[in-house]
């Protein structure tokens, strides 16, 4: 560490960290941008390389804008720990003032825009090189900063800051954006003592209330394979113990996944979160114990948990301590932060400062999931953890919002027995017989286990096992090698496998450990996938009426052999079963979202109700938004549809069609906290978050008499697909990603992901100069011509379905037409040959559907128009 930063610094007097004789590390390279209010105002630009941060002073703040050349001055190397800095220097120290975070990140350097240099050694050595030759090129992965930028020395030594040209530019000012991005705090707030999180109004979802009795932590859905992504954040997975750090003082509880307290095994960390200032919280992180190799060891972990003595608990506790690592927080001094988007939690988290060696907070890599992956795999980490930065908390729930990534996969699953052992192992057993927790209380037969086993784990698993019992705790028969013994249920076993076969058999199974923090608790809760098999299994019923149960809620379904289609002859019940099956796929696209609904007590041929309120009481699981309503004057309750049970309940209502609006009433970068009043005034909705749409639709409508008797045109359908083509032509070169499905009906609907920097009013004046381009070079097949006696046979284009409250069908939804299609997702590729037809709510399937991945993307993709 150079001497010039130490030497302009008093460390008994100014909060700034001494210098940590870090060295180069490994993982992605940080960048960090402070706000840095001395006497004059000014950005400071740091990078990451050889173990310090290369330091920029930005007088007037980067830009996002091409033509803006911004003066930078390059000052000492400041320490890696410097990155975490926030608060005051006290006046008279160098660069007295206060200092917020005001973007962070990773970053790689670059050969120009999309020519990036992803190894980290490649990286530090360009720019280790590159200063003293005066010119550096580096693309950011900022919350705020992102793309290309070059730092080019002037002749008089000076440097500048310039934007490359990429997807990433903008005239906007993002100096707007003047708020802390791990705290929320802007530099007033530093000077004035304020604390901008001490009762979290700037937090949109953040609600007083008591904390929750029994809180479990969120569970990660595991996926195959890493993925880059904007919207979400990627840590490195942890070989440690998941728990909840629940602190209501001078309590502290450390509860673990199946619900145990386990303080009494970590009298240490506890005494330390006791210490934390704050009165009542619920941190979620994760226990580990690092080795002397710095690396996480769960098997010295084990040792420490099976510990049950006193006095030796406390002996190791000094020996051998563990760390927290805490990566969310979901409750602080009475508020609930579980409905707050991550983004704005892990700003909160920063509020409560673990000044503490056993307390860390997790760092977290935006966007680059497969860059942060390939780097924590290399390290010997077995994978990381991808989480959504919009997404809220949902306490004992696997979740899609949070998604692991493993090099292997690894399971628990509950021991029922053991065969017998041959040779060495005729005193132990030859493999454990394990499974999954099923409905009826049995086990669902996983396999059996009998590789990874050392002698010494042979007899601690067949001591631990106990007697042995009569009964098999497996639903149905088993196949085995062996002669099987069964024992109670109440042991869990980490398994590595390859894959599993048809029949939901692991592949290639190896023991990898014990789980005894999972053995007190009963089973590992169950998420929404469980659901879902619970609920069809209750669906097979020949009953008319039956309690539904989802989870923890329930509420009654009735009519269930009702006709809804008669040509096809499908009633309630297909319906409910098909919502539960489509649930993953289409609860994304609903949530947070005004809904309307199209609702056919009858079925198709009796009456039908366009409803966006429902009169009277709803269940307690389904959500509203409230919206101000000119024409009430005001404030009115709309239905929005967040879980599994509300979309079940829509079925139960014969929903037919469920009609959302493109824009979300939800947390977001590009959004300012008086813009999430939906309900004072007229005024106030026009500045809402709901006046932002998500997307650019087109509506491509053939308007054909035909359909309303079923009847499907094929040369009409066909002219609709090449107005679509043609539509695509024309946004790709302005480097914009369209989506399209069908209507479920004869038109096909298109969709533009756009930033959240756009009303209604912009939207709409950009699609409508996209179809007046259409009706000029496709007059034969294109018509914007609202009266239909005026546009025989042509595509009517529908740019006015840009409006605040207009909607479209749902992607996945049922459609209101004889043979029961629905909307369905389609590959651009494959448009000219697919059949509109060809998917119902009988026979569409999670896994079949050709453009489901296509769509899942889009959720998360942000696109400006230049």
């Amino acid at each position: 560490m150079p001497h010039e930063y130490q030497r302009k610094r008093d460390f008994r007097i100014t909060p700034e960290p001494p210098p940590d004789g870090a060295v180069s590390g490994v993982g992605p390279l940080r960048f960090v941008v402070q706000k840095h209010a001395a006497r004059r105002l000014h950005y400071d630009l740091r990078l990451e390389c050889d173990g310090v941060l290369k330091s920029w002073a930005v007088p007037k703040g980067p830009s996002l804008n091409t033509a803006d050349r911004r003066l930078a001055v390059m000052t000492e190397d400041h320490p890696l720990s410097y990155a975490d800095f926030e608060g005051v220097i006290p006046a008279g120290q160098y660069g007295g003032g206060e200092v917020i975070i005001w973007d962070e990140g990773v970053y790689v350097a670059d050969d120009g825009p999309g020519k990036i240099f992803p190894e980290r050694g490649e990286t530090e050595r360009r720019i280790r090189e590159g200063i003293p030759l005066g010119k550096l090129s580096f693309t950011l992965y900022g919350k705020k900063l992102k793309g290309s930028f070059t730092l080019v020395k002037t002749s008089k030594g000076d440097w500048l800051l310039i934007k490359h040209q990429d997807g990433a530019v903008t005239t906007e000012d993002v100096l707007l954006q003047d708020r802390s991005v791990r705290s929320g705090r802007t530099p007033e707030d530093l000077e004035s003592g304020a604390t901008a999180n001490s009762e979290f109004r700037w937090m949109a979802g953040a609600v007083q209330s008591p904390l929750p009795a029994k809180p479990l932590p969120m569970l990660p859905t595991e996926v195959d394979k890493p993925f880059r992504r904007e919207g979400w954040t990627f840590e490195t997975k942890l070989d440690g113990i998941r728990l909840l750090a629940v602190i209501e003082k001078p309590k502290v509880k450390l509860v673990t996944r199946s619900g145990r307290d386990v303080a009494a095994k970590f009298p240490g960390l506890t005494e330390h979160l006791r210490a934390l200032p704050v009165q009542s919280a619920i941190l979620d992180g994760e226990v580990v114990r690092f080795g002397e190799d710095g690396k996480a060891s769960f098997g010295q972990l084990m040792e420490r948990f099976h510990l049950e003595n006193e006095r030796e608990i406390r002996r190791q506790d000094s020996l051998n301590p563990v760390v927290f690592c805490i990566f969310d927080l979901t409750y602080l001094n009475g508020w609930d932060l579980t409905k707050s988007a991550l983004e704005d939690r892990i700003k909160a988290l920063a509020e409560v400062d673990p000044a503490s060696p056993y307390l860390r907070r997790v760092d977290s890599f935006p966007t680059e999931g497969e860059l942060v992956f390939e780097q924590a795999t290399a390290l010997g980490f077995e994978g990381v953890v991808a989480k959504k930065l919009s997404s809220g908390y949902d306490y004992g729930v696997r979740s899609a919002n949070w998604l692991k990534l493993k090099k292997v996969h690894t399971e628990e699953f509950l021991i029922g027995g053991f065969t017998d052992g041959q040779n060495s192992r005729s005193d132990s057993f030859g493999a454990l017989l394990v499974g999954r927790p099923g409905e009826d209380g049995k086990l669902q037969f996983a396999g059996s286990v009998g590789g990874g086993f050392t002698d010494s784990a042979l007899r601690e698993v067949r001591d631990l096992l106990g007697e042995s019992q009569a009964e098999s705790p497996f639903s149905g028969p088993i196949e085995t090698n062996g002669k099987p013994t069964f024992v109670e249920p109440k042991h869990w076993a980490e398994v590595r496998y390859g894959t599993t076969t048809a029949e939901g058999l692991l592949r290639f199974p190896i023991f990898e450990r014990l789980r005894p923090d999972l053995a007190a608790g009963g089973p590992v809760p169950k998420g929404p996938s469980d659901w879902i098999e619970s609920v069809l299994a209750q669906l097979e019923t020949n009953k008319e009426e039956i309690q539904l149960e989802v989870g923890e809620d329930r509420f009654r379904v009735t009519s269930l052999s009702r006709v809804l289609w008669p040509g096809p002859g499908l009633t309630k019940r297909d319906l409910l079963k098909y919502l539960a099956r489509i649930s993953p796929l289409i609860l994304p696209h609903l949530q947070n979202r005004p809904l309307s609904i199209v609702r056919y007590p009858d079925g198709l041929g009796g009456e039908s109700f366009f409803q966006k309120h429902l009169e009277g009481a709803s269940p307690d699981f389904v959500e509203h938004i409230r919206l101000w309503s000119s024409h009430n004057k005001g404030a009115r309750e709309f239905l929005t549809c967040n879980n599994l049970a509300t979309l079940l309940w829509l079925g139960q209502l014969a929903s037919l069609e469920l009609h959302p609006w493109y824009s979300r009433n939800v947390t977001d970068p590009d959004l300012k906290p008086e813009q999430y009043d939906t309900w004072s005034s007229d005024e106030a909705m026009d500045r809402s978050a709901l006046n932002v749409p998500d997307f650019m639709v087109f509506d491509l409508d053939p308007n054909l008499k035909e359909e309303a008797k079923g009847t499907f045109v094929r040369d009409q359908y066909a002219r609709t697909v090449r107005v679509a083509l043609k539509l695509k032509e024309m946004l790709e070169p302005l480097g914009l990603r369209s989506f399209v499905k069908s209507s479920g009906k004869s038109g096909l609907h298109i969709y533009v992901p756009l930033a959240r920097v756009y009303d209604y009013d912009e939207v709409r004046a950009m699609a409508e100069a996209f179809g007046r381009h259409l009706e000029r070079i496709m007059p034969q097949d294109v018509t914007m011509e609202w009266t239909v006696s005026k546009r025989p046979n042509k595509v009517f284009f529908d740019h006015n379905q840009n409006v605040r409250g207009k909607t479209l069908a749902s992607i996945y939804s049922p459609r209101a037409a004889p043979w029961a299609t629905i909307s369905c997702p389609v590959p651009w590729a494959q448009l000219e040959a697919f059949d509109p037809q060809a998917f119902t709510i009988q026979n569409a399937q999670p896994d079949n559907l050709p453009g489901a991945r296509e769509w899942a993307e889009m959720l998360s993709l942000r696109q400006r128009i230049a």
